[in-house]
């Protein structure tokens, strides 16, 4: 027996050949496949375990925070803290504090937006004329938000100059309808109802002309600032301006700004992220510490101890736009001269240097406490959470509501500037601290010390859970016309208390001072927890969390969110246009997207499984077509060695030795070319496990040749000798519908042997699918993550390499088993020939065969791989139906190429020689 199995190796090369590449190319997927999945299962379980956790694992909000949104789309918007003042009390932190594994729960609370006068200093001095006995000097301040795009002027102001002698009204309050003087006298006021005391200027002929210059509008009606110019070149201010005289016109302006404060435990703060660690400046908050108390002119303030952040993530810049009027500031003319100042033309113009807000804010470094007239810490600036209209794409556009300003109900000055902007968050205004009837003291921070964002815990980008209180969401442009009018940077958020993008807290206090501020009995917005004993990401870890997750949600009712193995993911958001200049904004947003991790890890175990199955599924499709083939072409050898005594086991055994002896010799080969192969692509495949092809190739040579040997032996002799006088109806026409008709009834004719075709090409097209897919899904569904797309880079290695070789078996067989029609059908054709079909003709039968298998092929395979994709990534988008729809037709258009293969062959067939043979 082994003669004769070596002597029909030799005989039939050709097909020996073919079926020995088979087997070495599926033997070689399948080992390097398998190694490259224990790879990629390693590489990503060690991506995962790197980058699975962010500052904390659970997030703890008051009840009912979550909003539709976040539960639809299994996401964390990052904003959330923003728009939530209290809901959660201190014993409720202390419980979640109480329970087991739970290393640190750190709460903050979320006190608002207060605002606050800052003084600053802008050069005039290059706008004055020296020549000139009086002139009027129209200022704006002018704000610049959003890179730029947000550009805001308040309404003018008036500077008048003058080179006479002025007495001002004293600081003593009117008596009986007069007003002291500087020079000791009392005066009546002549000026208008309404408006205060008038700087008196004395002319040459000694009469005093009062200045009732009033300049800007409504709540920010005041009036022009006098200034001095005396004969030494200097300015002369108000009593109450300090530093002066002054050689420069720079008089002290108050501006309006405002600022966000924020409360945290001082001790879980550093325990969650390091805080203590990263100051610069000063010292760390101490829980029970109280502030002060400091004289001011306008009364005792009340300090509370504060850290402020060294570098305010804020885009908000102001700077002065001045001009000398136009005008002759005679006396006799005020009004008309009050209505050139403020709209009339100009004869010089000056923008000063623009001065950031931040350095405002930062000005408690050298002045040592942070305070502000009329205790203005006691009115805070609370805005709501961010509604959304979703878009059919899923894009969201938040809905306009009232500007901030229209919240501002003080009496003092009025809102700053930016407030007015185009708000897409309401806002409301309230009263803390303790300035009562009793007790007049003002609020006010006492800023001990500053830290450094860039100097906490070392967090994870990959990872990173919200952690808005030190960190502003990143907000960057989804389209180039975006990212081009945002000068390539992100964009930054300014102190509107109503728009989308909020700061950071520039100040935070302690939780016993927000209680004091605000006396609210459940003030803490949020608590952060993280777990211990979490060692990485894996059942127990996970487990252990939940458990935490359930204890906390049983023991307080909150509402829970498990953000471990979490990681961020982009979402599309449209800001409507500005009011002042900023237009409409598509952009990409962080939100969290929960899970990640788990997602990946579970992804990757059953895109191991589907490839893993796949291509030991084409192996044995492959190899049972070129078994099946070679035993059909011995059928009258076998027929002739049963006629001559040959049991039906022997028959078995003979054919079955054929294929093991060349499935251990591929196997053999295959083992040699596995580890360089593996090198080659970047997998390590062993030597053991490459010796593991010899063993994997003669099993599968087994199991593809025992059915086709069974069958063959069962079958009759003398059925198998007799000659098949079989001839084929020639009444059909040899027009495109005739062929196309006889191609369909010979592919029926043989189901066994078409379906085979069919199945190994879809397995291929299921594979290119699932491939595709692969890609779409890290990108996009496994998590639309951070985390996703990092790891996706990573375990792409050999599946194109697997999924190519699936591929060309899948085409190799839709050719051996045309040209194994052809072989068997070469009479049929012959007499299709000889009965005057063309030899186009008989061209287009077989390529319209091809075209037929290709067409169920590629059909079963892309369902298969659509399926298989969409369990893979527990989603079914419209994206993955285009791809398999796109995989479908390039299926098709393979195996038509294929095709090509057996028409070729066709002109080499001797058909005369099959016709004398009859």
């Amino acid at each position: 027996m082994r003669r004769i199995i070596w002597a029909q190796l030799r005989r039939r090369a050709g097909r020996t050949l073919a079926m020995f590449f088979a087997i070495v190319t599926a033997t070689i997927g399948f080992v390097v496949l398998t190694g490259n999945t224990r790879t990629s299962q390693l590489t990503v379980a060690g991506e995962v375990n790197a980058h699975f956790r962010g500052s904390y694992d659970i997030l703890v909000r008051p009840t009912g925070s979550r909003s539709a949104l976040e539960t639809d789309r299994g996401l964390l918007r990052p904003n959330f803290l923003s728009s939530r003042y209290g809901g959660i009390t201190l014993d409720q932190w202390r419980g979640i504090s109480a329970i087991r594994d739970v290393e640190v729960a750190a709460p903050i609370g979320n006190l608002g937006y207060s605002p606050f006068f800052a003084g600053r200093r802008f050069d005039l001095t290059a706008l004055v004329d020296r020549d000139a006995t009086r002139q009027l000097i129209r200022q704006r301040r002018v704000w610049s938000a959003d890179r730029g795009l947000t550009v805001a002027q308040e309404p003018p102001e008036l500077i008048y100059v003058t080179k006479r002698p002025v007495i001002r009204p004293s600081d003593e309050d009117p008596v009986n309808g007069t007003q002291e003087y500087a020079d000791g006298k009392a005066r009546r006021n002549p000026c208008p109802a309404g408006t205060p005391p008038p700087v008196l200027e004395l002319r040459e002929d000694g009469e005093e002309v009062p200045l009732c210059l009033m300049s800007g509008e409504g709540t920010r009606r005041r009036p022009a600032l006098v200034v001095e110019l005396d004969a030494d070149g200097l300015f002369h201010y108000p009593s109450s301006t300090p530093g002066q005289p002054s050689a420069r016109l720079d008089p002290l302006a108050l501006v309006m700004m405002s600022y966000s404060v924020a409360a945290i435990d001082p001790d879980s703060e550093a325990r969650l992220v390091g805080l203590d660690s990263a100051l610069t400046f000063g010292r760390y908050l101490e829980p029970d510490r109280a502030g002060g108390e400091r004289r001011r002119f306008d009364g005792p303030i009340n300090l509370v101890p504060a850290i402020g952040t060294s570098s305010p993530q804020i885009d908000e810049q102001v700077f002065v736009r001045a001009e000398r009027v136009t005008a002759d500031p005679t006396a006799g003319d005020l009004g008309r001269l009050t209505d050139l100042a403020n709209a009339g033309p100009a004869e010089a113009r000056l923008d000063t240097p623009p001065v950031n807000s931040v350095d405002a804010q930062q000005s408690a470094r050298t002045d040592g406490t942070l305070y502000f007239s009329g205790g203005l810490l006691s009115r805070i600036g609370r805005s709501g959470a961010v509604e959304y209209q979703v878009d059919p794409d899923g894009t969201l556009r938040p809905q306009s509501r009232q500007p901030a300003g229209a919240a501002w109900t003080e009496p003092v000055g009025a809102p700053p500037q930016l407030w007015n902007d185009t708000a897409l968050r309401d806002t409301t205004m309230i009263r803390s601290g303790d300035r009562t009837a009793a007790n007049q003291m003002g609020v006010g921070l006492d800023p001990i010390g500053f830290f450094d964002p860039a100097r906490l815990t070392q967090r994870d980008p990959l990872a990173e859970t919200p952690l808005e209180t030190y960190d502003a969401n990143v907000l960057r442009g989804a389209r180039p016309v975006d990212r081009e009018l945002l000068g390539g940077q992100p964009l930054s958020p300014n102190s509107n208390p109503g728009g989308y993008h909020s700061p950071p807290p520039a100040f935070l206090v302690s939780l016993n001072s927000l209680v004091a501020l605000t006396g609210e009995t459940a003030p803490i917005s949020a608590v952060r927890v993280r777990v211990a004993g979490i060692d990485g990401f894996n059942s127990v870890s996970r487990e252990r969390v939940r458990r935490v997750a359930d204890d906390i949600s049983r023991a307080t009712g909150l509402d829970v969110e498990v953000t471990l193995g979490a990681s961020p993911s982009a979402q599309t958001v449209v800001l409507p246009a500005g009011r002042y200049g900023r237009p409409e904004l598509q952009l990409s947003e962080d939100w969290t997207r929960k899970g990640v991790s788990a997602t990946i890890a579970q992804a990757v175990d059953r895109k191991s499984l589907v490839l893993f199955g796949l291509i030991l599924v084409v192996c044995v499709l492959f190899l049972v077509n070129a078994v099946s083939a070679a035993v059909r072409e011995r059928h009258r050898e076998l027929a002739l060695l049963s006629c001559l005594g040959w049991s039906r086991a022997r028959l078995v055994a003979l054919l079955t030795g054929e294929t093991m002896l060349l499935g251990v010799l591929a196997g053999g080969l295959s083992s040699v070319l596995a580890v360089p192969l593996g090198l080659r692509i970047g997998t390590d495949v062993s030597w053991g496990r490459a010796l593991w092809a010899v063993p994997v190739a003669g099993m599968v040579a087994l199991v593809a040749g025992l059915v086709p040997a069974w069958r063959a032996s069962a079958a009759a002799p003398l059925n198998v000798v007799r000659r098949s006088g079989r001839n084929v109806a020639i009444n059909l026409g040899h027009g495109h519908a005739g062929v196309l008709r006889l191609a369909i009834a010979n592919l029926l004719r043989v189901p066994g042997r078409t379906a085979l075709g069919c199945v190994a090409l879809a397995a291929g097209v299921a594979g290119l699918t699932l491939l595709v897919a692969i890609v779409w899904t890290f990108q996009g569904a496994v998590s639309g993550s951070i985390l996703g797309e990092a790891v996706s880079l990573r375990v792409r290695g050999a599946d194109v390499l697997a999924v190519v070789l699936t591929v060309l078996l899948g085409l190799m067989s839709v050719v051996d088993v045309l040209y194994l029609n052809i072989r068997e059908r070469a009479r049929e054709l012959a007499i299709l020939r000889a009965s005057g079909w063309s030899r186009s003709s008989v061209r287009r039968l077989v390529g319209y065969e091809g075209v037929g298998i290709g067409v169920l092929g590629a059909l079963v395979g892309a369902a298969t791989g659509c399926v298989a994709a969409a369990w893979f990534a527990d989603v079914l988008d419209v994206r993955l139906l285009w791809t398999t729809a796109a995989v479908a037709l390039a299926g098709v258009v393979l195996a038509s190429v294929a095709a090509l293969v057996p028409v070729m062959l066709l002109d080499r067939l001797p058909l005369a020689g099959q016709l004398s043979a009859d």
